[in-house]
C-alpha cells in the first residue's frame, strides 16, 4: 500500500507585521488528523495554532525578532515535518 505525502500547497497571507499577531492559513493535503500538529513556525519564530484539519492549519502569528523571509514548517505527530520554503 502506498502512502499519500503530506505537502503544502499554499500559505496566506506571505506577509505580516514583525510586530506579530497575523492569522496565517497553511493550506495543503494531509496536514493533520485534526489534532496532530504540536507546533508550527514561521521564519524560525513559533506561532499559535489555531485550528487544524487535514488541508488547512490556521496560526497566529508571534512576533519575530526582525523581518525577513523563511521556511513555514508544521510539526505533526502523523506525518512528521512539513516544509514550505521560503513562505
Amino acid at each position: 500500500m502506498e502512502t499519500a505525502a503530506a505537502g503544502i500547497s499554499n500559505v496566506t497571507p506571505s506577509r505580516g507585521p514583525v510586530a506579530g499577531g497575523t492569522t496565517v492559513s497553511v493550506l495543503g493535503t494531509y496536514l493533520s488528523n485534526g489534532s496532530n500538529v504540536y507546533a508550527v513556525t514561521a521564519c524560525g519564530v513559533e506561532a499559535a495554532v489555531v485550528t487544524q484539519n487535514s488541508s488547512a492549519v490556521v496560526v497566529r502569528t508571534n512576533p519575530a525578532p526582525a523581518p525577513g523571509e523563511g521556511d513555514v514548517v508544521i510539526r505533526s505527530i502523523g506525518y512528521g515535518n512539513i516544509t514550505w520554503t521560503n513562505g
